[in-house]
């Protein structure tokens, strides 16, 4: 499903030498959706904020991951805590839309748990929507059409008026 989209994918997670929050790129301005179109945050902000608009809760195959856990490593902002590659790393609830999302609690890495992963910009395809200037362009030339034709109409009446 996920290789469709022709896009790539990170891992928002801290290891020893880089934060989730350098690991995704940082600070960006586009929303963070999941699959299925649902709003998760606004933004970089949005997302390192603690408040998410709604649970990182959404599997790669589509269905809804109730009550699991993914590999962090992070605080809450984003910054490296108990990171990956220790023997103890720190996981996130996929159920929570507070801060627990990043940082719900420490566990052996001996255990396996996700990964949450988040992809470069995707363009979802839909109806085109004519730009500010496609729009004048066309009411422009409407106009034209019009005049002309009662230009050419009142020549054909003045025309018939002489015969």
């Amino acid at each position: 499903m996920l290789a469709a989209l022709g896009t790539t994918w990170t891992a928002i997670a801290s290891t020893a030498a880089v934060s989730a929050f350098d690991n995704i790129g940082g600070a960006f301005s586009e929303n963070v959706y999941l699959l299925d179109g649902t709003l998760v945050a606004a933004g970089s902000s949005g997302l390192w904020s603690s408040s998410l608009s709604h649970a990182i809760n959404l599997e790669q195959t589509g269905i809804n991951g109730d009550a699991f856990w993914a590999w962090t490593g992070s605080y809450p902002n984003g910054t490296k805590f108990i990171t990956l590659g220790s023997s103890a790393a720190i996981a996130g609830d996929t159920e929570a839309a507070n801060y627990q999302w990043a940082n719900r609690g420490n566990y052996s890495t001996t255990n396996s748990l996700s990964l949450y992963g988040i992809s470069a910009n995707l363009t979802v395809p839909g109806e085109s929507i004519p730009e500010p200037g496609t729009l004048v362009t066309m009411i422009g030339g409407a106009v034209l059409l019009g005049l002309a034709e009662r230009i050419r109409r009142t020549r054909r009446a003045r025309s018939n008026l002489r015969s």
